[in-house]
């Protein structure tokens, strides 16, 4: 039987759960989006600068982290977003006793928010 997944925004409590993904993550040979290990003081930070316009959505399942997603943005360049996503490979969720190895995967995109009051650029085929 396999746990339902649930999703919710991850709070100061969550920081060494989330530290652990992206410890995962930078082990990693090639890790995408992130350079090094956060500690869980540095993750409550992040968590705390964001505030409601960012956003850390943490997935779990049967009580164990799966992963994270991040919706940050610049303060200098406030159109500006990043959206990522973190997961951990199966069988390697945080707190999983019979894991080999944590394994972990992720993926990072950017772009510039449309102008206030004005909606996102139409695709050709809709114009």
């Amino acid at each position: 039987m396999t746990d339902e997944v649930s999703y919710r925004r991850a709070t100061a409590a969550d920081a060494e759960a989330v530290a652990a993904v992206i410890g995962a993550v930078v082990a990693e040979p090639q890790p995408v989006g992130l350079d090094r290990a956060f500690s869980a003081g540095e993750v409550r930070t992040w968590i705390g600068r964001l505030g409601e316009p960012g956003l850390l959505l943490l997935a779990e399942a049967g009580g164990r982290t799966l992963g994270f997603g991040a919706l940050d943005f610049d303060t200098r360049e406030p159109e500006a977003a990043l959206l990522g996503v973190w997961l951990l490979q199966r069988g390697a969720a945080a707190g999983h006793r019979h894991a080999p190895r944590r394994r972990a995967a992720g993926a990072r995109a950017g772009g510039r928010l449309p102008p206030r009051g004005r909606a996102a650029a139409q695709r050709p085929d809709e114009q």
